[in-house]
């Protein structure tokens, strides 16, 4: 195995059965990633959680010369046979588990490759970088989105420490709190403004409680815990909002340096990101024997695939795509750091009403009253 020409990444994927990879992550990958950094052998890598051909963590690394691949093979190697040796995954999966536990999944995140075979646990496999670029957008994008992922490494870092991993709730909402307040004065207030930004957290909220079967009831849930968190949740807000604690502040520092790439790419008119009907292209392509679950859309959404509807022309908004990219990068860092779906919809519910509180001008969310304009997309 050899990186792809005129490419220093690499993968290597790291099968581990067992649900809880936290330890895994920490000390069986971290410590000798850092080691390889620190000796210029790596200049920087990002760890993703994965479970296609079998529960795994990804280490993607962007190797200091492509020459120094065999011995960061054989460091990586060593260190996770040591790791496994004193740490087995207790956990073993078999091929009939594994497609009844992610046949569903499989679907909703339009796999290009069989599911199987499995690979059993401790299996260690190298490969060009696995990442499918197409789902970032155009090449520029992509290039601005793999040099997130390296500097958003230390803030998974910080995540996972939060331990048991229930203690992460926090953590992830003071990042999602800083997610918010990150854009301002990038636009004007309608695009820029925490309330604005929110709204791409409410909608995610409302197209999940949709096409649950308990949806409204887990709203009513959710809705009841935010007001009883109230207190904590406008105490992490106000802090994010003086970019507090030291790492949310580097996360809004993060983003909108991220941001102003991006735009950047938007202007040189080398900005494209995927679109529904890309997706439903590749719904049509699935592998034998895994579909695409049924889904709708709220009444909430209805519009947004009717062309010059409000809602189809305020997904076109240049600074709402631009958004739009950094919100999955951002679900990216919160799933590597070991967030489930519920608590992606619980926290999405939280943060969205608790800013949503603080500023109940609607009208800062509407989109512009044009149809020219830079504007991208279909």
């Amino acid at each position: 195995m050899s990186p792809q020409h005129g490419s220093n990444w690499v993968t290597l994927r790291v099968f581990y059965h067992d649900p809880q990879k936290d330890h895994l992550m920490r000390e069986g990958l971290r410590p000798p990633l850092e080691d390889l950094v620190g000796e210029g052998l790596v200049q920087g890598y990002f760890l993703r959680r994965n479970w296609h051909h079998g529960p795994h963590v990804r280490a993607n690394l962007r190797l200091g010369d492509e020459q120094h691949l065999a011995q960061v093979q054989r460091r990586l190697e060593e260190a996770l046979a040591r790791y496994f040796a004193a740490h087995p995954s207790p956990t073993s999966l078999t091929p009939d588990a594994y497609l009844e536990r992610y046949g569903t999944l499989a679907g909703l995140e339009l796999i290009d490759e069989p599911m199987l075979p499995l690979f059993e646990n401790h299996t260690l496999l190298w490969s060009p970088l696995l990442l499918r670029e197409r789902r970032y957008g155009s090449p520029a994008v992509v290039r601005v989105a793999k040099d997130f992922m390296l500097c958003s490494q230390p803030l998974i870092d910080w995540l996972l420490e939060h331990d048991p991993p229930n203690a992460r709730l926090e953590a992830f909402a003071r990042l999602m709190f800083g997610f918010t307040v990150a854009f301002e004065g990038k636009s004007e207030p309608r695009f820029a403004s925490p309330p604005s930004v929110a709204v791409s957290f409410r909608s995610h909220a409302i197209a999940f409680y949709h096409n649950l079967p308990e949806g409204e009831a887990l709203e009513r849930r959710f809705q009841a815990l935010a007001r009883r968190l109230q207190p904590h949740l406008d105490r992490w807000f106000d802090q994010a909002l003086r970019h507090e604690p030291a790492e949310v502040g580097r996360w809004a520092e993060l983003l909108a340096q991220t941001y102003d790439r991006l735009w950047q790419v938007m202007q040189e008119g080398e900005f494209w990101i995927p679109w529904q009907e890309d997706y439903e292209a590749e719904a049509q392509a699935l592998p034998e024997g895994v579909s695409l679950p049924l889904l709708s859309a709220s009444p909430d959404h209805q519009g947004q695939h009717v062309r010059g509807s409000e809602l189809y022309r305020l997904q076109r908004e240049p600074e709402i795509q631009v958004r739009r990219l950094l919100v999955n990068l951002m679900y990216e860092c919160l799933l590597a750091a070991g967030c489930r779906p519920l608590d992606r919809l619980l926290l999405c519910e939280l943060v969205a009403s608790t800013v949503h509180a603080r500023y109940p001008d609607k009208e800062a969310w509407w989109p512009r009253a044009r149809e020219t304009g830079l504007e991208v997309g279909p």
